[in-house]
Protein backbone atom coordinates (compact mmCIF):
# COMPACT_ATOMS: atom_id res chain seq x y z
CA UNK A 1 0.00 0.00 0.00
CA UNK A 2 3.09 2.08 0.69
CA UNK A 3 4.38 1.93 -3.06
CA UNK A 4 0.39 2.34 -4.04
CA UNK A 5 0.39 5.24 -2.28
CA UNK A 6 3.92 6.62 -3.46
CA UNK A 7 2.87 5.78 -7.40
CA UNK A 8 -0.35 8.05 -6.82
CA UNK A 9 1.38 11.11 -5.67
CA UNK A 10 4.02 10.29 -8.65
CA UNK A 11 1.22 10.61 -11.45
CA UNK A 12 -0.16 13.15 -9.88
CA UNK A 13 2.99 14.86 -10.00
CA UNK A 14 3.68 14.42 -13.61
CA UNK A 15 -0.08 15.11 -14.89
CA UNK A 16 0.75 18.96 -13.10
CA UNK A 17 3.89 19.29 -15.13
CA UNK A 18 1.62 18.28 -17.89
CA UNK A 19 -1.00 20.61 -17.04
CA UNK A 20 1.32 23.49 -16.03
CA UNK A 21 3.11 22.66 -20.01
CA UNK A 22 0.04 23.07 -21.67
CA UNK A 23 -1.01 26.32 -19.88
CA UNK A 24 2.61 27.90 -21.77
CA UNK A 25 1.65 26.35 -24.80
CA UNK A 26 -1.92 27.73 -24.69
CA UNK A 27 -0.23 30.99 -23.57
CA UNK A 28 2.27 30.78 -26.67
CA UNK A 29 -1.21 29.65 -29.08
CA UNK A 30 0.50 26.65 -29.47
CA UNK A 31 -2.44 24.82 -28.52
CA UNK A 32 -5.85 26.03 -29.38
CA UNK A 33 -7.32 27.28 -26.10
CA UNK A 34 -10.92 25.44 -26.44
CA UNK A 35 -8.47 22.06 -26.35
CA UNK A 36 -6.38 23.17 -23.99
CA UNK A 37 -9.18 24.20 -21.45
CA UNK A 38 -10.79 21.13 -22.07
CA UNK A 39 -7.32 19.13 -21.27
CA UNK A 40 -6.59 21.03 -18.16
CA UNK A 41 -9.89 20.89 -16.95
CA UNK A 42 -9.48 16.93 -17.09
CA UNK A 43 -5.98 17.13 -15.54
CA UNK A 44 -7.16 19.44 -13.10
CA UNK A 45 -9.96 16.62 -12.12
CA UNK A 46 -7.35 13.56 -12.17
CA UNK A 47 -4.82 15.43 -10.16
CA UNK A 48 -7.72 15.63 -7.19
CA UNK A 49 -8.57 11.80 -7.54
CA UNK A 50 -5.26 10.67 -7.73
CA UNK A 51 -4.37 12.72 -4.34
CA UNK A 52 -7.60 11.59 -3.02
CA UNK A 53 -6.46 8.30 -2.95
CA UNK A 54 -3.26 8.79 -1.94
CA UNK A 55 -4.32 10.03 1.29
CA UNK A 56 -6.86 7.29 1.80
CA UNK A 57 -3.69 5.24 1.37
CA UNK A 58 -1.75 7.08 4.18
CA UNK A 59 -5.09 6.53 6.22
CA UNK A 60 -4.95 3.05 5.79
CA UNK A 61 -1.70 2.12 6.71
CA UNK A 62 -2.39 4.22 9.78
CA UNK A 63 -4.93 1.95 10.74
CA UNK A 64 -3.32 -1.00 9.34
CA UNK A 65 -0.59 -0.54 11.72
CA UNK A 66 2.18 -0.08 9.07
CA UNK A 67 5.06 0.86 11.10
CA UNK A 68 7.40 -0.33 8.49
CA UNK A 69 6.51 3.01 7.36
CA UNK A 70 8.06 6.18 8.71
CA UNK A 71 5.36 8.20 9.32
CA UNK A 72 3.36 5.83 11.16
CA UNK A 73 5.96 4.77 12.81
CA UNK A 74 6.97 8.05 14.38
CA UNK A 75 3.33 9.48 14.94
CA UNK A 76 0.91 6.47 15.89
CA UNK A 77 0.99 3.74 17.69
CA UNK A 78 -1.42 -0.24 18.37
CA UNK A 79 -3.24 1.27 21.45
CA UNK A 80 -4.62 4.08 19.79
CA UNK A 81 -7.98 4.70 19.32
CA UNK A 82 -9.35 4.63 15.41
CA UNK A 83 -10.14 8.57 15.73
CA UNK A 84 -6.76 9.05 16.90
CA UNK A 85 -5.40 7.28 14.18
CA UNK A 86 -6.39 8.95 11.71
CA UNK A 87 -6.33 12.30 13.24
CA UNK A 88 -2.47 11.28 13.68
CA UNK A 89 -2.33 11.10 9.90
CA UNK A 90 -2.00 14.95 9.84
CA UNK A 91 0.07 15.37 13.79
CA UNK A 92 3.35 14.75 11.18
CA UNK A 93 5.06 16.93 8.48
CA UNK A 94 4.54 14.96 5.86
CA UNK A 95 0.72 13.82 6.13
CA UNK A 96 -0.20 17.44 7.15
CA UNK A 97 1.45 18.72 4.11
CA UNK A 98 -0.85 15.69 1.96
CA UNK A 99 -3.91 16.62 3.35
CA UNK A 100 -3.12 20.15 3.08
CA UNK A 101 -2.51 19.46 -0.56
CA UNK A 102 -5.52 17.55 -0.94
CA UNK A 103 -8.00 20.51 0.56
CA UNK A 104 -5.82 23.05 -1.63
CA UNK A 105 -7.18 21.11 -5.01
CA UNK A 106 -10.37 20.77 -3.52
CA UNK A 107 -11.29 24.67 -3.65
CA UNK A 108 -8.82 25.19 -6.54
CA UNK A 109 -11.28 22.80 -8.55
CA UNK A 110 -14.72 24.42 -7.43
CA UNK A 111 -13.15 27.75 -8.67
CA UNK A 112 -11.82 26.26 -11.66
CA UNK A 113 -14.71 25.27 -12.71
CA UNK A 114 -17.24 28.22 -11.82
CA UNK A 115 -14.80 30.26 -12.64
CA UNK A 116 -13.86 30.03 -16.17
CA UNK A 117 -9.79 31.58 -16.10
CA UNK A 118 -6.68 31.07 -18.08
CA UNK A 119 -4.82 33.02 -15.57
CA UNK A 120 -6.53 30.94 -13.14
CA UNK A 121 -5.16 27.60 -14.48
CA UNK A 122 -1.54 28.54 -14.74
CA UNK A 123 -1.62 29.60 -11.21
CA UNK A 124 -3.54 26.53 -9.93
CA UNK A 125 -0.61 24.04 -11.92
CA UNK A 126 2.58 26.14 -11.22
CA UNK A 127 1.00 25.87 -7.64
CA UNK A 128 0.64 22.32 -7.40
CA UNK A 129 4.07 21.65 -9.19
CA UNK A 130 5.72 23.14 -5.91
CA UNK A 131 3.29 21.11 -3.61
CA UNK A 132 3.30 17.83 -6.00
CA UNK A 133 7.05 17.69 -5.82
CA UNK A 134 7.31 18.17 -1.99
CA UNK A 135 5.16 15.04 -1.76
CA UNK A 136 6.61 13.06 -4.20
CA UNK A 137 10.77 13.77 -2.96
CA UNK A 138 11.17 15.82 0.15
CA UNK A 139 7.96 14.91 2.06
CA UNK A 140 7.37 11.79 0.89
CA UNK A 141 4.82 10.41 3.66
CA UNK A 142 5.22 6.71 2.27
CA UNK A 143 9.16 6.62 3.11
CA UNK A 144 9.89 3.20 4.73
CA UNK A 145 11.55 3.31 8.20
CA UNK A 146 15.71 3.10 7.79
CA UNK A 147 16.74 0.56 10.23
CA UNK A 148 16.31 -2.83 8.76
CA UNK A 149 13.94 -4.84 11.15
CA UNK A 150 10.39 -3.53 11.04
CA UNK A 151 9.08 -2.13 13.88
CA UNK A 152 6.38 -3.95 16.56
CA UNK A 153 4.86 -0.14 17.67
CA UNK A 154 5.09 3.11 16.90
CA UNK A 155 6.17 5.84 18.91
CA UNK A 156 3.37 7.53 19.42
CA UNK A 157 0.80 10.11 19.22
CA UNK A 158 2.23 13.67 21.06
CA UNK A 159 0.44 13.21 24.44
CA UNK A 160 -1.25 17.21 24.05
CA UNK A 161 -3.15 15.57 20.64
CA UNK A 162 -4.72 13.25 22.63
CA UNK A 163 -7.74 15.51 22.77
CA UNK A 164 -11.75 15.54 20.88
CA UNK A 165 -11.03 19.07 19.80
CA UNK A 166 -7.79 18.27 17.70
CA UNK A 167 -9.84 15.57 15.91
CA UNK A 168 -11.22 18.39 14.34
CA UNK A 169 -9.28 22.02 14.83
CA UNK A 170 -6.31 21.00 12.43
CA UNK A 171 -9.27 19.95 9.96
CA UNK A 172 -11.37 23.06 9.87
CA UNK A 173 -8.03 25.00 10.22
CA UNK A 174 -6.40 23.30 7.04
CA UNK A 175 -9.93 24.00 5.10
CA UNK A 176 -10.27 27.47 6.26
CA UNK A 177 -7.06 28.22 5.04
CA UNK A 178 -6.77 26.36 2.01
CA UNK A 179 -10.43 28.24 0.86
CA UNK A 180 -7.89 31.41 0.12
CA UNK A 181 -6.96 29.74 -3.19
CA UNK A 182 -10.66 29.88 -3.74
CA UNK A 183 -10.32 33.52 -3.52
CA UNK A 184 -7.91 33.84 -5.55
CA UNK A 185 -8.67 32.14 -9.05
CA UNK A 186 -12.50 33.59 -8.32
CA UNK A 187 -10.69 37.26 -8.36
CA UNK A 188 -8.18 36.10 -11.32
CA UNK A 189 -11.37 35.33 -13.18
CA UNK A 190 -13.27 37.11 -15.49
CA UNK A 191 -16.55 36.65 -13.99
CA UNK A 192 -17.85 40.26 -12.66
CA UNK A 193 -20.51 39.04 -10.22
CA UNK A 194 -19.12 40.34 -6.92
CA UNK A 195 -21.04 38.22 -4.28
CA UNK A 196 -20.35 36.57 -1.46
CA UNK A 197 -20.80 32.94 -2.25
CA UNK A 198 -21.31 29.82 -0.27
CA UNK A 199 -17.22 28.48 -1.04
CA UNK A 200 -15.84 31.80 0.24
CA UNK A 201 -18.55 31.48 3.61
CA UNK A 202 -17.74 28.21 4.48
CA UNK A 203 -13.50 29.09 4.06
CA UNK A 204 -14.01 32.33 6.58
CA UNK A 205 -16.36 30.00 8.99
CA UNK A 206 -13.61 27.17 8.99
CA UNK A 207 -10.81 29.27 9.36
CA UNK A 208 -12.91 31.65 12.34
CA UNK A 209 -14.10 28.18 13.95
CA UNK A 210 -10.51 25.94 13.85
CA UNK A 211 -8.91 29.00 15.16
CA UNK A 212 -11.36 29.43 18.35
CA UNK A 213 -11.47 25.18 18.91
CA UNK A 214 -7.58 26.00 18.78
CA UNK A 215 -7.63 28.20 21.51
CA UNK A 216 -10.22 26.04 23.22
CA UNK A 217 -8.56 23.41 23.14
CA UNK A 218 -5.43 25.27 24.49
CA UNK A 219 -7.16 26.42 27.62
CA UNK A 220 -7.88 23.31 28.67
CA UNK A 221 -5.30 21.40 28.05
CA UNK A 222 -2.04 23.48 28.33
CA UNK A 223 -3.15 24.63 31.62
CA UNK A 224 -1.74 27.94 31.94
CA UNK A 225 -5.40 29.75 31.67
CA UNK A 226 -5.23 31.65 28.73
CA UNK A 227 -6.30 30.69 25.24
CA UNK A 228 -4.19 32.96 22.87
CA UNK A 229 -0.68 33.48 23.63
CA UNK A 230 0.76 35.63 20.26
CA UNK A 231 2.52 31.77 19.36
CA UNK A 232 3.96 32.05 15.77
CA UNK A 233 1.85 30.04 14.31
CA UNK A 234 -0.97 30.89 15.87
CA UNK A 235 -0.41 34.22 14.17
CA UNK A 236 0.46 32.82 11.11
CA UNK A 237 -3.05 31.56 11.12
CA UNK A 238 -4.84 34.69 12.64
CA UNK A 239 -3.05 36.79 9.33
CA UNK A 240 -4.87 35.50 6.89
CA UNK A 241 -7.88 35.12 8.52
CA UNK A 242 -7.58 39.09 9.19
CA UNK A 243 -7.09 39.83 5.50
CA UNK A 244 -9.92 37.24 4.42
CA UNK A 245 -12.08 39.15 6.90
CA UNK A 246 -11.18 42.52 4.92
CA UNK A 247 -11.91 40.37 1.86
CA UNK A 248 -15.72 39.99 3.03
CA UNK A 249 -16.22 43.45 3.67
CA UNK A 250 -15.00 44.36 0.05
CA UNK A 251 -18.28 43.22 -1.13
CA UNK A 252 -20.51 45.82 1.22
CA UNK A 253 -18.65 48.67 -0.59
CA UNK A 254 -16.49 48.13 -3.82
CA UNK A 255 -16.59 46.32 -7.72
CA UNK A 256 -12.91 47.10 -8.08
CA UNK A 257 -11.47 43.94 -9.13
CA UNK A 258 -8.14 44.72 -8.86
CA UNK A 259 -8.43 45.66 -5.17
CA UNK A 260 -10.47 41.84 -4.47
CA UNK A 261 -7.83 40.39 -6.47
CA UNK A 262 -4.78 41.76 -4.44
CA UNK A 263 -6.69 40.84 -1.06
CA UNK A 264 -7.32 37.41 -2.23
CA UNK A 265 -3.75 37.02 -2.92
CA UNK A 266 -2.75 38.43 -0.16
CA UNK A 267 -4.42 35.78 2.29
CA UNK A 268 -3.24 32.87 -0.16
CA UNK A 269 0.65 34.45 0.08
CA UNK A 270 0.46 34.84 4.05
CA UNK A 271 -0.96 31.09 4.26
CA UNK A 272 1.30 29.70 2.41
CA UNK A 273 4.22 32.20 4.24
CA UNK A 274 2.60 30.23 7.55
CA UNK A 275 2.88 27.25 6.05
CA UNK A 276 6.97 27.72 5.14
CA UNK A 277 7.41 29.61 9.06
CA UNK A 278 5.63 25.94 10.14
CA UNK A 279 8.11 24.05 8.76
CA UNK A 280 11.53 25.37 8.70
CA UNK A 281 12.05 25.84 12.35
CA UNK A 282 13.03 29.61 11.63
CA UNK A 283 10.03 30.30 14.63
CA UNK A 284 9.86 28.31 18.16
CA UNK A 285 6.39 27.00 18.47
CA UNK A 286 4.18 24.24 20.21
CA UNK A 287 2.91 23.68 16.90
CA UNK A 288 5.83 24.24 14.50
CA UNK A 289 7.53 20.96 12.75
CA UNK A 290 11.28 20.54 13.09
CA UNK A 291 13.84 22.29 10.20
CA UNK A 292 13.58 19.81 7.21
CA UNK A 293 14.70 19.70 3.45
CA UNK A 294 11.41 21.00 2.83
CA UNK A 295 12.19 24.32 3.38
CA UNK A 296 14.27 24.75 0.59
CA UNK A 297 11.60 24.18 -2.15
CA UNK A 298 8.64 25.48 0.10
CA UNK A 299 10.30 28.78 -0.26
CA UNK A 300 10.38 28.74 -3.86
CA UNK A 301 6.88 28.94 -3.63
CA UNK A 302 6.82 31.53 -1.01
CA UNK A 303 8.39 33.94 -4.15
CA UNK A 304 6.02 32.36 -6.80
CA UNK A 305 3.63 33.65 -4.37
CA UNK A 306 5.12 36.93 -3.85
CA UNK A 307 5.37 37.90 -7.49
CA UNK A 308 1.77 37.27 -8.01
CA UNK A 309 1.16 39.73 -5.16
CA UNK A 310 3.23 41.86 -6.38
CA UNK A 311 1.70 42.08 -9.91
CA UNK A 312 -1.61 42.68 -8.65
CA UNK A 313 -0.37 45.71 -6.27
CA UNK A 314 0.35 47.38 -9.46
CA UNK A 315 -2.98 46.53 -10.83
CA UNK A 316 -5.13 47.61 -8.33
CA UNK A 317 -5.77 51.13 -8.80
CA UNK A 318 -5.73 51.56 -5.07
CA UNK A 319 -5.85 55.89 -4.84
CA UNK A 320 -8.62 55.78 -7.17
CA UNK A 321 -11.12 54.36 -4.09
CA UNK A 322 -10.19 57.72 -2.34
CA UNK A 323 -12.49 59.92 -4.96
CA UNK A 324 -15.82 57.76 -3.97
CA UNK A 325 -18.20 58.29 -1.76
CA UNK A 326 -18.19 58.85 2.23
CA UNK A 327 -19.02 55.35 2.97
CA UNK A 328 -16.46 54.06 0.20
CA UNK A 329 -13.82 55.58 2.09
CA UNK A 330 -14.67 54.42 5.62
CA UNK A 331 -15.23 51.54 4.56
CA UNK A 332 -11.79 51.33 2.29
CA UNK A 333 -10.27 52.74 5.91
CA UNK A 334 -11.38 50.05 7.54
CA UNK A 335 -9.77 47.47 4.97
CA UNK A 336 -6.71 49.40 5.67
CA UNK A 337 -7.05 49.13 9.26
CA UNK A 338 -7.43 44.77 8.93
CA UNK A 339 -4.68 45.00 5.98
CA UNK A 340 -2.44 47.07 8.30
CA UNK A 341 -3.33 45.16 11.58
CA UNK A 342 -2.26 42.09 9.74
CA UNK A 343 1.02 43.22 7.87
CA UNK A 344 2.33 44.78 11.92
CA UNK A 345 1.49 40.92 13.44
CA UNK A 346 3.50 39.16 10.78
CA UNK A 347 6.37 41.43 11.19
CA UNK A 348 6.19 40.52 14.64
CA UNK A 349 6.85 36.60 14.00
CA UNK A 350 9.30 37.35 11.08
CA UNK A 351 11.20 39.66 13.58
CA UNK A 352 12.97 36.98 15.01
CA UNK A 353 14.36 35.07 11.78
CA UNK A 354 14.94 38.51 10.49
CA UNK A 355 17.41 39.85 13.16
CA UNK A 356 19.21 36.53 13.13
CA UNK A 357 20.40 37.41 9.68
CA UNK A 358 20.83 41.24 9.96
CA UNK A 359 22.42 41.01 13.62
CA UNK A 360 23.48 37.44 13.92
CA UNK A 361 21.13 37.38 17.45
CA UNK A 362 17.70 35.76 17.06
CA UNK A 363 15.21 38.03 18.89
CA UNK A 364 11.96 36.92 19.63
CA UNK A 365 9.07 39.67 20.17
CA UNK A 366 6.75 38.58 23.17
CA UNK A 367 3.29 39.12 24.35
CA UNK A 368 4.00 42.71 24.90
CA UNK A 369 4.41 43.35 21.64
CA UNK A 370 1.61 42.21 20.20
CA UNK A 371 -1.14 43.49 22.83
CA UNK A 372 0.70 46.91 22.04
CA UNK A 373 0.15 46.96 18.20
CA UNK A 374 -3.45 45.36 19.04
CA UNK A 375 -4.80 48.18 21.39
CA UNK A 376 -4.91 50.72 18.39
CA UNK A 377 -6.14 48.95 15.59
CA UNK A 378 -8.88 46.88 17.48
CA UNK A 379 -9.40 50.54 18.90
CA UNK A 380 -9.63 51.86 15.31
CA UNK A 381 -12.11 49.01 14.35
CA UNK A 382 -14.52 49.96 17.33
CA UNK A 383 -14.18 53.48 16.12
CA UNK A 384 -14.53 52.86 12.61
CA UNK A 385 -17.74 49.81 12.76
CA UNK A 386 -20.88 52.43 14.20
CA UNK A 387 -19.64 54.79 11.47
CA UNK A 388 -19.80 52.43 8.48
CA UNK A 389 -22.63 50.45 9.65
CA UNK A 390 -24.32 53.59 10.65
CA UNK A 391 -24.19 55.41 7.20
CA UNK A 392 -24.58 51.99 5.49
CA UNK A 393 -28.05 51.65 7.63
CA UNK A 394 -28.95 55.31 8.01
CA UNK A 395 -28.98 54.46 11.71
CA UNK A 396 -26.38 56.98 11.89
CA UNK A 397 -28.96 59.93 11.08
CA UNK A 398 -31.30 58.46 14.57
CA UNK A 399 -30.88 61.08 17.39
CA UNK A 400 -32.54 58.14 19.83
CA UNK A 401 -29.62 55.29 18.70
CA UNK A 402 -26.51 57.97 18.87
CA UNK A 403 -27.70 59.60 22.15
CA UNK A 404 -28.31 56.05 23.88
CA UNK A 405 -24.99 54.87 23.03
CA UNK A 406 -23.41 58.06 24.04
CA UNK A 407 -24.82 58.09 27.11
CA UNK A 408 -23.87 54.26 27.68
CA UNK A 409 -20.54 54.24 27.09
CA UNK A 410 -20.57 57.94 29.35
CA UNK A 411 -22.59 55.55 32.39
CA UNK A 412 -19.28 52.94 31.72
CA UNK A 413 -16.78 55.76 32.29
CA UNK A 414 -18.53 57.30 34.99
CA UNK A 415 -18.74 53.58 36.78
CA UNK A 416 -14.88 52.64 35.64
CA UNK A 417 -13.61 55.64 37.02
CA UNK A 418 -15.69 56.87 40.25
CA UNK A 419 -17.18 53.59 41.61
CA UNK A 420 -14.51 50.95 40.80
CA UNK A 421 -11.57 53.24 40.57
CA UNK A 422 -9.41 49.76 39.57
CA UNK A 423 -9.68 49.80 35.83
CA UNK A 424 -6.62 51.35 33.44
CA UNK A 425 -7.54 53.84 30.91
CA UNK A 426 -7.56 51.66 27.98
CA UNK A 427 -9.71 49.27 29.93
CA UNK A 428 -11.99 51.90 30.37
CA UNK A 429 -11.45 52.90 26.91
CA UNK A 430 -12.33 49.84 24.98
CA UNK A 431 -15.11 48.89 27.69
CA UNK A 432 -16.77 52.41 27.21
CA UNK A 433 -16.41 52.21 23.32
CA UNK A 434 -17.71 48.12 23.31
CA UNK A 435 -20.61 49.64 25.33
CA UNK A 436 -21.66 52.61 22.60
CA UNK A 437 -21.23 49.99 19.73
CA UNK A 438 -23.20 47.24 21.42
CA UNK A 439 -26.25 49.86 22.64
CA UNK A 440 -26.00 51.26 18.84
CA UNK A 441 -26.41 48.21 16.89
CA UNK A 442 -29.25 46.63 19.48
CA UNK A 443 -30.46 49.85 18.77
CA UNK A 444 -30.08 49.25 14.89
CA UNK A 445 -31.75 46.10 15.28
CA UNK A 446 -34.70 47.65 16.80
CA UNK A 447 -35.82 50.08 14.04
CA UNK A 448 -35.00 48.02 11.10
CA UNK A 449 -37.91 45.31 10.16
CA UNK A 450 -35.47 43.96 7.25
CA UNK A 451 -34.46 40.38 8.46
CA UNK A 452 -31.25 40.21 6.48
CA UNK A 453 -29.90 43.76 7.96
CA UNK A 454 -31.01 42.41 11.43
CA UNK A 455 -28.66 39.92 10.67
CA UNK A 456 -25.37 41.89 9.33
CA UNK A 457 -26.29 43.96 12.52
CA UNK A 458 -26.13 40.72 14.84
CA UNK A 459 -22.73 39.42 13.34
CA UNK A 460 -21.13 42.58 14.25
CA UNK A 461 -22.92 42.84 17.78
CA UNK A 462 -21.47 39.04 18.31
CA UNK A 463 -18.07 40.08 17.52
CA UNK A 464 -18.43 43.17 20.25
CA UNK A 465 -19.60 39.92 22.62
CA UNK A 466 -16.49 37.95 22.05
CA UNK A 467 -13.88 41.56 22.63
CA UNK A 468 -15.82 41.92 26.11
CA UNK A 469 -14.97 38.52 26.71
CA UNK A 470 -11.32 38.88 25.33
CA UNK A 471 -10.66 42.02 27.53
CA UNK A 472 -12.24 40.68 30.66
CA UNK A 473 -10.53 37.37 30.64
CA UNK A 474 -7.16 39.06 29.79
CA UNK A 475 -7.46 42.38 31.81
CA UNK A 476 -9.27 40.75 34.76
CA UNK A 477 -7.85 37.25 35.43
CA UNK A 478 -6.52 36.39 38.49
CA UNK A 479 -4.42 33.14 39.26
CA UNK A 480 -2.51 31.54 42.52
CA UNK A 481 -0.02 29.48 43.22
CA UNK A 482 -0.90 26.99 46.31
CA UNK A 483 -1.07 24.00 48.29
CA UNK A 484 -4.00 22.36 49.35
CA UNK A 485 -3.55 20.18 52.16
CA UNK A 486 -6.40 17.28 52.77
CA UNK A 487 -9.46 18.09 54.02
CA UNK A 488 -8.48 21.76 55.00
CA UNK A 489 -10.97 24.27 53.67
CA UNK A 490 -9.51 27.76 51.47
CA UNK A 491 -10.81 30.39 49.95
CA UNK A 492 -9.55 31.26 47.05
CA UNK A 493 -11.26 33.34 44.54
CA UNK A 494 -14.73 33.89 45.99
CA UNK A 495 -14.54 30.06 46.47
CA UNK A 496 -14.38 27.76 49.02
CA UNK A 497 -11.77 24.37 48.05
CA UNK A 498 -11.17 21.36 49.98
CA UNK A 499 -8.63 18.74 48.67
CA UNK A 500 -10.35 15.46 49.72
CA UNK A 501 -7.67 12.60 48.47
CA UNK A 502 -6.06 10.81 45.22
CA UNK A 503 -8.04 8.64 42.17
CA UNK A 504 -5.65 6.60 40.30
CA UNK A 505 -6.83 4.90 36.44
CA UNK A 506 -5.21 3.42 34.25
CA UNK A 507 -5.27 2.09 30.32
CA UNK A 508 -3.37 0.76 27.44
CA UNK A 509 -1.96 4.65 27.02
CA UNK A 510 -1.14 6.42 29.87
CA UNK A 511 -1.89 6.11 33.55
CA UNK A 512 -4.00 8.94 35.31
CA UNK A 513 -3.64 10.04 38.86
CA UNK A 514 -6.57 12.46 39.60
CA UNK A 515 -7.16 14.91 42.50
CA UNK A 516 -10.70 15.13 44.12
CA UNK A 517 -11.16 18.95 45.31
CA UNK A 518 -14.28 20.28 46.12
CA UNK A 519 -14.91 23.77 44.81
CA UNK A 520 -18.44 24.93 46.81
CA UNK A 521 -21.25 22.63 45.26
CA UNK A 522 -18.89 21.29 43.25
CA UNK A 523 -16.52 18.39 42.62
CA UNK A 524 -13.10 19.05 40.66
CA UNK A 525 -10.76 16.56 39.19
CA UNK A 526 -7.67 18.06 37.39
CA UNK A 527 -5.05 15.35 36.86
CA UNK A 528 -1.65 14.49 35.63
CA UNK A 529 -1.50 11.88 32.99
CA UNK A 530 1.72 9.72 32.52
CA UNK A 531 2.18 8.48 28.44
CA UNK A 532 3.76 5.35 28.48
CA UNK A 533 5.17 5.82 24.75
CA UNK A 534 6.21 9.09 25.10
CA UNK A 535 7.17 9.22 28.67
CA UNK A 536 5.75 12.12 29.38
CA UNK A 537 3.73 13.81 32.04
CA UNK A 538 0.58 16.25 30.92
CA UNK A 539 -1.79 18.20 32.94
CA UNK A 540 -5.74 17.52 32.77
CA UNK A 541 -7.61 20.43 34.18
CA UNK A 542 -10.91 20.76 35.46
CA UNK A 543 -12.67 24.08 35.58
CA UNK A 544 -16.31 25.34 37.38
CA UNK A 545 -17.92 27.46 34.99
CA UNK A 546 -20.69 29.96 35.93
CA UNK A 547 -22.43 33.08 34.41
CA UNK A 548 -19.20 35.00 35.57
CA UNK A 549 -16.45 33.20 34.84
CA UNK A 550 -14.83 30.08 35.28
CA UNK A 551 -12.75 28.49 38.00
CA UNK A 552 -9.91 26.47 36.90
CA UNK A 553 -7.40 24.23 38.66
CA UNK A 554 -4.05 22.63 36.85
CA UNK A 555 -2.68 20.18 39.20
CA UNK A 556 1.08 20.28 39.79
CA UNK A 557 2.24 18.25 42.26
CA UNK A 558 0.98 15.11 44.65
CA UNK A 559 2.70 14.37 47.72
CA UNK A 560 4.06 10.84 48.00
CA UNK A 561 1.67 10.28 51.03
CA UNK A 562 -1.06 12.02 49.23
CA UNK A 563 -1.80 14.22 52.37
CA UNK A 564 -1.21 17.60 50.42
CA UNK A 565 -1.31 18.38 46.07
CA UNK A 566 0.18 21.78 44.61
CA UNK A 567 -1.73 23.43 42.63
CA UNK A 568 -2.41 26.36 40.07
CA UNK A 569 -5.80 28.19 40.20
CA UNK A 570 -7.05 30.73 37.67
CA UNK A 571 -10.39 32.95 37.42
CA UNK A 572 -10.95 34.00 34.26
CA UNK A 573 -14.41 36.12 34.50
CA UNK A 574 -16.73 36.30 31.55
CA UNK A 575 -14.62 34.45 29.36
CA UNK A 576 -17.67 32.19 27.99
CA UNK A 577 -18.27 35.31 26.20
CA UNK A 578 -15.65 34.32 23.52
CA UNK A 579 -16.73 30.74 22.70
CA UNK A 580 -20.66 31.76 23.09
CA UNK A 581 -19.78 34.90 21.12
CA UNK A 582 -18.43 32.83 18.16
CA UNK A 583 -21.00 30.39 18.08
CA UNK A 584 -23.59 33.47 17.96
CA UNK A 585 -21.47 35.10 15.12
CA UNK A 586 -21.20 31.84 12.95
CA UNK A 587 -24.96 31.17 13.35
CA UNK A 588 -25.97 34.79 12.08
CA UNK A 589 -23.74 34.94 9.15
CA UNK A 590 -24.89 31.45 7.96
CA UNK A 591 -28.72 32.31 8.33
CA UNK A 592 -27.78 35.42 6.74
CA UNK A 593 -26.63 33.60 3.61
CA UNK A 594 -29.37 31.13 3.49
CA UNK A 595 -31.85 34.28 3.78
CA UNK A 596 -30.55 36.32 0.59
CA UNK A 597 -29.61 32.79 -1.52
Amino acid sequence: MAETGWILLFSSFVIVVFGSVTCLLRRLTIVEHSIATKTLEISSALTFVLLIASYLSLVWLFIADRFDVSTVYQYSEKSLSLLFKISATWSGMQGSLLFWTVNYVFFSIVALRKFKSREGHEFFFISLVFLTFMLVWPANPFRYVEFGTIPLDGLGLNPLLHNFYMLIHPVLTYIGLNSSIYLVLKSLSLDEKKKLDWMELLGWISLTSGIVLGGYWAYIELGWGGFWAWDPVENSSFVPWLIYTAYIHLYKYTTRKGLFLLTALAAHFFTVLGTFLTRTGLVVSVHAFSNSDVAYYLQWYVYFTLIYVVWALSNTGILSILSGSLFEKVMFLKWMVFIFYALSIIWGVLFGPLSEILFKEKIFLGIPFYESISLPYVGALLMILPAGIGIWSGTIKNKRALGASFVSALFVVIFCEALTKDYTVWETTFLSLMIFNTVFLLTGIGLTRNISRMLVFAIHLFFIVIAIGIMFSYSRKMEKNLTLRKNEKVRVFYHDVTFKGIEVARNSVFEEVTAVVNVNDSVLRPSSRYYFKKDQLTAEVDIKKSVFGDFYIALVEIDENENWIAVKIFYSPFIWLVWSGTIGLLFSAILKKVLTV
